[in-house]
C-alpha cells in the first residue's frame, strides 16, 4: 500500500490529527444546529409560534440532507486525490460557512442561518468517507478496532457537547456563539493541516457530475459484494434504531412528566454508553477484526430495550417533575441502568462492524463504498423518523412504539444468528 507515512511511526501522530478534526468538525456541526433551533424558537419572537417550530424542525433536516447530494462525491474526491488535501479543502471550505452563520446571528439573517448549516452539513457528509477510509492507510490492521472505537467514542461526546452547549448558548452574551463557533471553526481547519501526506488510493477513475447517476453506481460496488452489502445492512439498522431512541427521548420524559435537566441525563448516558461500548469492543475482541459478538451485543441491547419500555409503561402518569426525585426512585434507576447498558451494547456492535467494512473493502474502492455506507445509514434513519412520526400522529403511546422496535430487534436478531451459523455466512 502506497503511502508517505510509516504505519509504526508516524500512525498516532496521524491519527491524532484526523481524530481531532473530526471531533471538532461534529461538535460544531451540532452546536449551530442545535443554537440556530433555540434561536429560532426563543429569539425570534416576532414569528408565529408554528412558524418557529417549523423553522426549527427543518435545522434538524437540513444537517442530515447533504449526505444524500454529497456522500458519493466524496468518496470519489478521496479515492481519487491524497485524503489529507480532501479534509483540508473540507475544513476550509465549511470555515466560510462558519463566518456566514456569525453574520446571520449577528444580524438575524435567518437565509444566512440556514444556508449556513446546509454549508456545514455538506461539509460533514464529504467528511465522514474521507476520515473512515483513511484509517487503514495510516494505521496497521491489528489497531483499527481501537481506533474506530475511539473515534464513535469522540463523535457521540462532540455530538453531546455541541447539542448541550448549543442549547444552553443564549443564557449568556452573543459573544459566546461567536467565539465558540471562530474557535471551533479555527481548530478544525488547524487539525486538517496537520494530517500527513498522503497519495491518491485511486488518481485515474473519474468524478461523475451527475450525483444520482454516481450514487447507483457506488451502490452496485457495494451490492457485487454480498459481505459488504450484510455489513452495510447491519451498520444501518444500528444507526436507524440509535436515531428512533434520540428522536423519542424527548416524548420519553414528557411521558414520564419530567424536565430538561432529564432529558439532558438521557442524552449523557446514550453518548457515554456508546462511547464505553465501543472501547470496550477493543477489549472484548483484543484487536482482532471480527463479528463474533455481534449477535450476542444486538441479543442484549433487546433486552435493555424490553425492560427500558416495560417499566416505562408501568410508570405512565407519573410525575418526575424533579431530577433527584427521578434518581432516588426504583423506575429511576432501572431507566438509567436500561438506557447506558442499550448503549454499551449498541458500542460493541457497532465498532467491530465499521472496521470489517473498512478492512473487507477493497482500498481502490473503499472511500466511495464508505460513502455508500453513509447513504444507505441515512435512509434507514429517515424511513426510522418516518415510522415513529406516523405513529404519534396516529396517537400511539412512547411504550408502544418502544416496543415495535423491540420485536423488529428480535427479528434482526434471529437473522443474524441464522447467518453467523450458516457455512455461507460472510461475517
Amino acid at each position: 500500500m502506497s503511502k508517505n507515512v510509516s504505519s509504526v511511526v508516524a500512525a498516532p501522530h496521524a491519527f491524532f490529527w484526523v481524530n481531532a478534526t473530526q471531533f471538532f468538525d461534529t461538535f460544531n456541526n451540532n452546536f449551530l444546529r442545535t443554537a440556530l433551533a433555540s434561536f429560532v424558537m426563543f429569539e425570534m419572537t416576532t414569528l408565529a409560534a408554528n412558524t418557529r417550530s417549523t423553522l426549527a424542525a427543518l435545522a434538524v433536516g437540513l444537517l442530515m440532507l447533504p449526505t444524500f447530494l454529497v456522500s458519493t462525491l466524496a468518496g470519489e474526491l478521496a479515492d481519487r486525490y491524497a485524503k489529507n488535501r480532501v479534509i483540508k479543502g473540507i475544513c476550509l471550505w465549511q470555515f466560510f460557512f462558519v463566518v456566514l452563520a456569525c453574520v446571520g446571528f449577528k444580524w438575524r439573517i435567518l437565509p444566512f442561518l440556514f444556508i449556513a448549516l446546509l454549508g456545514m452539513g455538506a461539509g460533514g457528509a464529504m467528511l465522514s468517507p474521507v476520515k473512515y477510509s483513511i484509517l487503514s492507510e495510516i494505521l496497521p490492521s491489528n489497531k483499527l478496532l481501537f481506533a474506530n472505537g475511539l473515534m464513535q467514542a469522540a463523535v457521540y461526546i462532540a455530538i453531546l457537547g455541541g447539542t448541550i452547549v448549543g442549547g444552553m448558548i443564549f443564557s449568556f452574551s452573543y459573544i459566546w456563539l461567536y467565539g465558540i463557533l471562530l474557535l471551533v471553526g479555527v481548530a478544525t481547519a488547524l487539525c486538517s493541516l496537520c494530517v500527513p501526506k498522503l497519495q491518491p488510493a485511486n488518481p485515474t477513475i473519474q468524478i461523475d457530475k451527475n450525483c444520482f447517476r454516481s450514487t447507483y453506481r457506488n451502490m452496485r460496488f457495494a451490492k457485487d459484494d454480498h459481505r459488504i452489502l450484510e455489513c452495510i445492512l447491519l451498520i444501518s439498522w444500528f444507526w436507524g434504531v440509535g436515531t428512533i431512541l434520540l428522536s423519542q427521548l424527548p416524548a420519553l420524559v414528557t411521558y414520564l412528566g419530567g424536565n430538561d435537566a432529564m432529558f439532558t441525563l438521557f442524552l449523557v448516558l446514550f453518548s457515554c454508553g456508546i462511547g464505553v461500548g465501543s472501547l470496550l469492543s477493543q477489549i472484548l475482541l483484543k484487536g482482532k477484526v471480527s463479528s463474533k459478538y455481534s449477535v450476542i451485543s444486538l441479543l442484549l441491547a433487546t433486552l435493555f430495550l424490553a425492560d427500558l419500555t416495560y417499566i416505562t409503561w408501568c410508570n405512565a402518569g407519573l410525575v418526575f417533575n424533579a431530577l433527584p426525585v427521578f434518581l432516588h426512585s426504583s423506575a429511576g434507576k432501572r431507566i438509567v441502568f436500561d438506557l447506558f447498558s442499550f448503549s454499551i451494547c449498541g458500542g460493541v456492535y457497532i465498532v467491530p462492524l465499521t472496521t470489517l467494512l473498512q478492512t473487507i473493502a477493497p482500498i481502490k474502492q473503499r472511500a466511495r463504498i464508505i460513502a455508500a455506507n453513509n447513504i444507505v445509514n441515512s435512509l434507514f434513519m429517515v424511513a426510522g423518523s418516518l415510522l415513529c412520526s406516523g405513529l404519534l400522529f396516529l396517537r400511539q403511546p412512547i411504550p408502544r412504539i418502544l416496543s415495535i422496535f423491540v420485536i423488529l430487534n428480535l427479528i434482526v436478531v434471529f437473522v443474524l444468528y441464522y447467518k453467523q451459523r450458516s457455512q455461507d455466512s460472510p461475517l
